[in-house]
């Protein structure tokens, strides 16, 4: 699934042999789309979470952090399931959805500036993070669990570390200071999302499985 669940089961340390095939996204999501842009908002002119609004999904710490960005800075749409971890009081120029379905939120990603996931756990796999890249857009994020094998700081994004708003709103703010090199991250983003993709990761899992019939 990811480097990070390999390190967790000590799967090296003790002698087991083993591959890291990641989860994949459909060959689909690489297609250029139209690109849905919420009420109020421009293409290109806001900024995307999708996720539960959680405290270990870093929703807090992105709160902090997009509070200290420049009074003009774009709205910050965040789309996912509420708990009660989600503050009352939101910054002013966050605008919240419930849960879209997956076309819509695709589409969301086409017309952002760049996706945002700052989770502050270890995540396996994260396919939000896949969708963002295959959109074509680059992802300002922690780089934690298996986020660090698909979004390389300076390639396809850029990576803070967990639980710094301020250096995440610096990130933030490098992104949104140069729209060249958010084309560039993001024509990367996409670039590697296709190594995610089923046509690429099937055929590895296929081969595992015949490797283990012909040891048999």
């Amino acid at each position: 699934m990811s480097s990070a669940v390999a390190r967790h089961t000590s799967l090296a340390s003790c002698g087991t042999p083993f591959e890291v095939i990641p989860n994949f996204i459909p060959d689909e999501l690489l297609e250029t789309r139209s690109h849905t842009v919420p009420g109020g908002m421009t293409a290109g002119g806001y900024l995307l979470y999708v996720g539960d609004l959680s405290r270990d999904k870093g929703v807090g710490i992105l709160l902090d952090a997009y509070n200290r960005l420049a009074a003009d800075r774009p709205p910050l749409l965040m789309v996912g399931r509420r708990t009660s971890e989600l503050p009352d009081c939101l910054p002013a120029g966050v605008v919240v959805a419930e849960p879209w379905d997956h076309e819509k939120i695709m589409q969301a990603f086409a017309g952002a500036a760049f996706a945002v996931v700052p989770s502050i756990w270890p995540d396996p796999c994260p396919t939000v993070v896949l969708e963002a890249m295959a959109a074509g857009i680059p992802v300002v994020t922690t780089g934690m669990g298996g986020i660090a094998d698909m979004v390389r700081d300076g390639e396809e994004g850029v990576v803070v570390p967990p639980s710094a708003p301020d250096v995440l709103a610096t990130g933030m703010s490098l992104l949104l200071s140069d729209p060249s090199l958010r084309q560039r991250l993001g024509q990367r983003a996409r670039g590697r999302a296709a190594g995610f993709t089923a046509g690429r990761v099937v055929p590895r899992i296929e081969a595992v499985y015949r490797d283990l019939v012909h040891a048999r």
